[in-house]
């Protein structure tokens, strides 16, 4: 397709002949207004639903670590993070969604690192831990895809509270 171009001097016909040049080129400046749009739109838009994942893992993680520090109260009263208050906590877990879970073949929720031996009141270090490991949202890949690190606890909430030991002998 030529471009067609007729000029007549000194007749005024210039506009018109623009308008001709225009009809036939066509407007290209609003394509590439388009398409920058459509780019920012859509990169606006995996922003946003990017959020979506994080909040749910904020809000997991919160949720945790509020059952977390009730199990602790409860240790802290026995001495030590007991059967029952393992079962308690996992319990709790359940009900707002963290039931239990295998991945890897290790069960979940894990105790692991927990005291289980009791601690009293009077000894010298009465320090006991409640240790609540549990998989999570893998956001890990998420995040290293904007520059962050590798952790070997990625893809798992890691709560590890101390408290004090209020038994007796």
């Amino acid at each position: 397709m030529g471009l067609e171009l007729e000029l007549e001097g000194g007749s005024g016909l210039w506009p018109m002949t623009m308008l001709h040049v225009r009809r036939i080129l066509g407007n290209e400046r609003g394509d590439s207004t388009l398409i920058a749009t459509i780019f920012v739109v859509a990169i606006l838009m995996v922003l946003a639903f990017s959020l979506i994942p994080y909040f749910v893992f904020i809000v997991q993680r919160d949720n945790l670590r509020t059952i977390a520090i009730q199990a602790l109260r409860e240790s802290e009263k026995a001495g030590y993070v007991s059967s029952a208050v393992m079962d308690s906590t996992s319990a709790k877990l359940a009900q707002i969604g963290l039931g239990a879970v295998t991945k890897g073949g290790v069960g979940y929720p894990s105790y692991a690192g927990s005291t289980t031996v009791k601690v009293f009141r009077d000894d010298s270090d009465p320090t006991i831990w409640i240790v609540i490991k549990y998989p999570a949202t893998n956001l890990s890949k998420l995040f290293t895809a904007i520059g962050g690190s590798n952790d070997p606890t990625d893809g798992f909430y890691y709560i590890r509270i101390p408290g004090r030991s209020e038994a007796y002998e």
